[in-house]
């Protein structure tokens, strides 16, 4: 239990970081900040993320903010599905008394 009080602060510390840059428009800080929520997380727990979107050409990088968009609003959601599957383990455990 006392584990999951100590993860709770650096993880909202992450999640004000990445509402912060969303809402700024800087995707490249808020994907390093969704991966930095990963690397909290214990390694069986952590999800497997998309590859991070990039431009080979111009034309590409006109569509390149939409794609980092798409990326941290899947990977919001599989970092977030991560850590409450490793609370709600972690509850059942201390539960069952293991």
């Amino acid at each position: 239990m006392t584990l999951i009080e100590i993860l709770a602060q650096p993880w909202n510390q992450y999640r004000q970081g990445i509402i912060f840059s969303i809402q700024k428009g800087d995707f490249d800080a808020a994907i390093v900040m969704l991966l930095g929520m990963c690397k909290v997380l214990p390694e069986q727990y952590r999800p497997k993320l998309p590859d991070i979107p990039s431009a080979a050409n111009l034309q590409e990088d006109f569509l390149l903010k939409q794609g980092k968009w798409e990326w941290c609003t899947i990977s919001l959601q599989a970092v977030e599905d991560s850590i409450s599957r490793w609370i709600h383990d972690n509850f059942d455990r201390v539960a069952m008394g293991t």
